[in-house]
Protein backbone atom coordinates (compact mmCIF):
# COMPACT_ATOMS: atom_id res chain seq x y z
CA UNK A 1 0.00 0.00 0.00
CA UNK A 2 1.24 3.46 -0.86
CA UNK A 3 2.87 5.63 1.81
CA UNK A 4 -0.06 7.71 3.05
CA UNK A 5 2.20 10.39 4.27
CA UNK A 6 3.92 10.64 1.29
CA UNK A 7 0.66 10.61 -0.59
CA UNK A 8 0.29 13.60 1.88
CA UNK A 9 3.57 15.25 0.99
CA UNK A 10 2.91 15.26 -3.32
CA UNK A 11 -0.44 16.53 -2.81
CA UNK A 12 0.62 19.55 -0.54
CA UNK A 13 3.19 20.05 -3.07
CA UNK A 14 0.77 20.32 -5.75
CA UNK A 15 -1.80 22.24 -4.02
CA UNK A 16 0.61 24.52 -2.67
CA UNK A 17 2.14 25.12 -6.44
CA UNK A 18 -1.67 25.53 -8.46
CA UNK A 19 -1.81 28.09 -5.40
CA UNK A 20 1.59 30.14 -5.96
CA UNK A 21 0.86 29.79 -10.18
CA UNK A 22 -2.70 31.11 -10.16
CA UNK A 23 -1.97 33.83 -7.23
CA UNK A 24 0.79 35.02 -9.71
CA UNK A 25 -1.60 34.96 -13.06
CA UNK A 26 -4.01 37.07 -10.63
CA UNK A 27 -0.82 39.58 -9.21
CA UNK A 28 -0.32 40.17 -13.79
CA UNK A 29 -3.76 40.60 -14.72
CA UNK A 30 -4.28 43.03 -11.44
CA UNK A 31 -1.82 44.90 -12.80
CA UNK A 32 -3.44 44.67 -16.19
CA UNK A 33 -6.32 45.83 -15.37
CA UNK A 34 -4.68 49.14 -13.52
CA UNK A 35 -3.24 49.81 -16.90
CA UNK A 36 -6.31 49.88 -18.51
CA UNK A 37 -8.10 51.48 -15.84
CA UNK A 38 -5.50 54.70 -16.25
CA UNK A 39 -6.71 55.57 -19.62
CA UNK A 40 -9.35 56.90 -21.94
CA UNK A 41 -12.26 54.24 -21.37
CA UNK A 42 -13.20 52.47 -25.11
CA UNK A 43 -14.66 49.58 -26.10
CA UNK A 44 -11.55 47.76 -26.19
CA UNK A 45 -10.79 48.70 -23.01
CA UNK A 46 -14.02 48.11 -21.33
CA UNK A 47 -13.75 44.61 -23.10
CA UNK A 48 -10.28 44.04 -21.68
CA UNK A 49 -11.48 45.13 -18.55
CA UNK A 50 -14.15 42.80 -18.19
CA UNK A 51 -12.52 39.77 -18.90
CA UNK A 52 -9.61 40.00 -16.62
CA UNK A 53 -11.76 41.09 -13.63
CA UNK A 54 -13.87 37.92 -14.18
CA UNK A 55 -10.46 36.05 -14.25
CA UNK A 56 -9.32 37.40 -11.03
CA UNK A 57 -12.24 36.44 -9.26
CA UNK A 58 -12.51 32.96 -10.78
CA UNK A 59 -9.01 32.70 -9.92
CA UNK A 60 -9.48 33.58 -6.65
CA UNK A 61 -12.26 31.48 -5.87
CA UNK A 62 -10.14 28.70 -6.77
CA UNK A 63 -7.12 29.74 -4.57
CA UNK A 64 -10.10 29.45 -2.17
CA UNK A 65 -11.11 26.04 -3.02
CA UNK A 66 -7.34 25.07 -3.06
CA UNK A 67 -6.76 26.61 0.86
CA UNK A 68 -9.87 24.60 1.71
CA UNK A 69 -8.69 21.80 0.31
CA UNK A 70 -5.30 21.89 1.87
CA UNK A 71 -6.72 22.35 5.25
CA UNK A 72 -8.86 19.19 5.20
CA UNK A 73 -5.14 17.21 3.78
CA UNK A 74 -3.72 18.64 6.90
CA UNK A 75 -6.41 16.92 8.94
CA UNK A 76 -6.43 13.98 7.44
CA UNK A 77 -9.32 13.75 5.94
CA UNK A 78 -8.58 13.55 2.25
CA UNK A 79 -6.68 10.25 3.43
CA UNK A 80 -9.48 8.00 1.97
CA UNK A 81 -9.44 9.90 -1.84
CA UNK A 82 -5.74 9.54 -2.03
CA UNK A 83 -5.71 5.96 -1.60
CA UNK A 84 -8.81 5.42 -4.05
CA UNK A 85 -7.14 7.66 -6.53
CA UNK A 86 -3.78 5.86 -6.24
CA UNK A 87 -5.75 2.31 -6.56
CA UNK A 88 -7.87 3.18 -9.63
CA UNK A 89 -4.97 4.55 -10.54
CA UNK A 90 -2.98 1.49 -10.30
CA UNK A 91 -5.27 -1.10 -11.35
CA UNK A 92 -5.84 0.68 -14.68
CA UNK A 93 -2.33 0.58 -15.16
CA UNK A 94 -2.37 -2.93 -14.35
CA UNK A 95 -5.02 -3.51 -16.75
CA UNK A 96 -3.28 -1.72 -19.29
CA UNK A 97 -0.29 -3.69 -18.96
CA UNK A 98 -2.06 -6.45 -19.66
CA UNK A 99 -3.47 -5.62 -22.48
CA UNK A 100 0.17 -4.66 -23.37
CA UNK A 101 1.26 -8.12 -22.57
CA UNK A 102 -1.36 -9.94 -24.14
CA UNK A 103 -0.50 -7.55 -27.21
CA UNK A 104 2.99 -8.46 -27.27
CA UNK A 105 2.02 -12.18 -26.87
CA UNK A 106 0.01 -12.16 -29.73
CA UNK A 107 2.56 -10.48 -31.96
CA UNK A 108 5.45 -12.97 -31.09
CA UNK A 109 3.10 -15.68 -31.59
CA UNK A 110 2.53 -14.22 -34.94
CA UNK A 111 6.29 -13.66 -35.51
CA UNK A 112 7.08 -17.07 -34.21
CA UNK A 113 4.82 -18.77 -37.12
CA UNK A 114 6.25 -16.44 -40.06
CA UNK A 115 9.84 -17.25 -38.96
CA UNK A 116 8.78 -21.03 -38.96
CA UNK A 117 7.06 -20.74 -42.45
CA UNK A 118 10.86 -18.81 -43.60
CA UNK A 119 13.34 -21.48 -42.10
CA UNK A 120 13.56 -23.39 -44.77
CA UNK A 121 15.01 -20.49 -46.57
CA UNK A 122 17.96 -20.30 -44.53
CA UNK A 123 20.37 -23.12 -44.38
CA UNK A 124 21.90 -24.11 -41.02
CA UNK A 125 24.95 -21.56 -40.67
CA UNK A 126 22.62 -19.14 -41.24
CA UNK A 127 20.35 -19.68 -38.22
CA UNK A 128 23.46 -20.31 -36.22
CA UNK A 129 24.40 -17.02 -36.85
CA UNK A 130 21.25 -15.43 -36.18
CA UNK A 131 21.36 -17.86 -32.86
CA UNK A 132 25.02 -16.37 -31.68
CA UNK A 133 25.43 -14.31 -28.90
CA UNK A 134 27.75 -11.68 -31.24
CA UNK A 135 24.18 -11.27 -33.36
CA UNK A 136 22.09 -10.36 -30.65
CA UNK A 137 24.84 -7.57 -29.43
CA UNK A 138 25.44 -6.35 -32.71
CA UNK A 139 21.48 -5.99 -32.93
CA UNK A 140 21.17 -4.40 -29.29
CA UNK A 141 24.31 -2.01 -30.75
CA UNK A 142 22.72 -1.47 -33.59
CA UNK A 143 19.65 -0.37 -31.70
CA UNK A 144 21.27 2.15 -29.45
CA UNK A 145 23.40 3.72 -32.12
CA UNK A 146 20.10 4.50 -34.21
CA UNK A 147 18.42 5.95 -30.94
CA UNK A 148 21.36 8.13 -30.48
CA UNK A 149 21.84 8.91 -34.09
CA UNK A 150 18.06 10.38 -33.95
CA UNK A 151 17.91 11.72 -30.75
CA UNK A 152 16.12 15.54 -31.18
CA UNK A 153 18.54 18.21 -30.22
CA UNK A 154 16.46 19.52 -27.98
CA UNK A 155 17.11 16.42 -25.89
CA UNK A 156 21.00 15.97 -26.28
CA UNK A 157 20.69 19.93 -24.64
CA UNK A 158 18.63 18.88 -21.93
CA UNK A 159 20.72 15.44 -21.04
CA UNK A 160 24.16 17.92 -21.26
CA UNK A 161 22.22 20.14 -18.19
CA UNK A 162 21.04 17.23 -16.21
CA UNK A 163 22.37 15.26 -13.49
CA UNK A 164 23.06 11.71 -14.08
CA UNK A 165 19.81 10.31 -11.86
CA UNK A 166 17.60 11.52 -14.14
CA UNK A 167 16.80 10.92 -17.86
CA UNK A 168 15.02 10.48 -21.31
CA UNK A 169 13.59 7.71 -22.61
CA UNK A 170 14.13 7.83 -26.36
CA UNK A 171 13.17 4.69 -28.84
CA UNK A 172 13.45 2.31 -25.78
CA UNK A 173 16.83 3.55 -25.10
CA UNK A 174 17.57 5.09 -21.68
CA UNK A 175 20.09 8.21 -21.70
CA UNK A 176 21.04 9.80 -18.74
CA UNK A 177 22.36 13.37 -18.08
CA UNK A 178 25.68 13.96 -18.31
CA UNK A 179 26.14 15.58 -14.99
CA UNK A 180 26.87 14.45 -11.37
CA UNK A 181 23.94 13.67 -8.99
CA UNK A 182 21.61 15.35 -7.52
CA UNK A 183 20.76 15.13 -4.16
CA UNK A 184 17.25 13.69 -5.40
CA UNK A 185 16.67 10.33 -3.29
CA UNK A 186 15.18 9.06 -6.13
CA UNK A 187 16.14 7.95 -9.98
CA UNK A 188 13.86 9.57 -12.89
CA UNK A 189 13.44 8.95 -16.78
CA UNK A 190 10.92 10.79 -18.55
CA UNK A 191 9.61 9.80 -21.89
CA UNK A 192 7.62 11.79 -24.63
CA UNK A 193 4.57 11.35 -26.08
CA UNK A 194 2.46 12.92 -28.03
CA UNK A 195 0.91 15.83 -25.66
CA UNK A 196 2.47 13.21 -22.61
CA UNK A 197 5.21 12.52 -20.13
CA UNK A 198 4.99 9.54 -18.98
CA UNK A 199 7.72 9.59 -16.01
CA UNK A 200 9.20 6.89 -13.95
CA UNK A 201 10.63 7.49 -10.31
CA UNK A 202 12.12 4.90 -8.12
CA UNK A 203 14.09 4.21 -5.06
CA UNK A 204 15.48 1.20 -3.24
CA UNK A 205 11.92 0.79 -2.45
CA UNK A 206 9.04 1.65 -4.50
CA UNK A 207 8.73 2.43 -8.77
CA UNK A 208 6.23 5.33 -9.35
CA UNK A 209 4.68 6.03 -12.16
CA UNK A 210 3.27 9.53 -13.07
CA UNK A 211 1.65 10.68 -16.55
CA UNK A 212 1.74 14.54 -17.21
CA UNK A 213 -1.05 16.00 -20.05
CA UNK A 214 0.41 19.62 -21.64
CA UNK A 215 0.51 22.31 -18.25
CA UNK A 216 -1.66 19.59 -16.45
CA UNK A 217 -0.30 18.46 -13.21
CA UNK A 218 1.01 15.06 -13.14
CA UNK A 219 -0.81 12.56 -12.03
CA UNK A 220 0.16 8.95 -10.63
CA UNK A 221 -1.21 6.08 -12.20
CA UNK A 222 1.07 3.10 -10.78
CA UNK A 223 3.39 2.63 -7.24
CA UNK A 224 4.97 -0.44 -7.07
CA UNK A 225 7.29 -2.22 -4.59
CA UNK A 226 10.66 -2.88 -5.49
CA UNK A 227 12.43 -6.37 -5.06
CA UNK A 228 14.74 -6.39 -2.75
CA UNK A 229 18.06 -8.05 -3.37
CA UNK A 230 19.36 -10.11 -0.56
Amino acid sequence: MADIAQLRLREKTLINEEIRMNQKYNELDSASLARFRSVTADKYALTQTEKLTNNVKERTSLISDLETRLSLLETGELDPELLKTVKANTQLANQKHLEHVNAKKAEKKLKEEDAAMSKAYYNKERQGDRLDKSYYYNSSLRHFNKAEDTLPEWMRTDLEKMPNNEGIIWKNVYFFGLNPPNNNPYTQVTEYKKGLKIIQRWDSTWLSVYEKKGREREVMVSQTPRKKIH
